[in-house]
């Protein structure tokens, strides 16, 4: 910058004030052992792959070892039934389910 010549005042600066640090996010705070996972990854193990959400009453399919929510399990084999579909398969990768009691 330069100065002003003698006896002249300062102009006062216009436009947007300079930037600041941002202020530091705080982490809550943790039980001791506990780590922060980020959420892509916790929905990729811990989501079901028919409803998206994390999986609740988990039934994992022998063939593929596709997991799922109990419900969504349940409603896909009564989607395939209603459609008249022999053999279901698994709503991610297609391979034939085997449905045991």
């Amino acid at each position: 910058p330069t100065r002003p010549a003698a006896g002249m005042a300062s102009k006062p600066r216009s436009g947007p004030a300079p930037p600041t640090a941002p202020t530091p996010r705080k982490s809550p705070a943790r039980a001791p052992g506990t780590i922060r996972l980020p959420a892509k990854l916790v929905r990729d193990l811990f989501g079901c792959p028919a409803c998206g959400g994390l999986l609740r009453e988990v039934v994992t399919l022998r063939a593929c070892l596709h997991s799922f929510c109990s419900e969504c399990v349940h409603r896909h084999l009564r989607t395939a039934a209603a459609s008249g579909e022999v053999g279901p398969k698994c709503p991610a990768c297609q391979i034939p389910m085997v449905v045991e009691d």
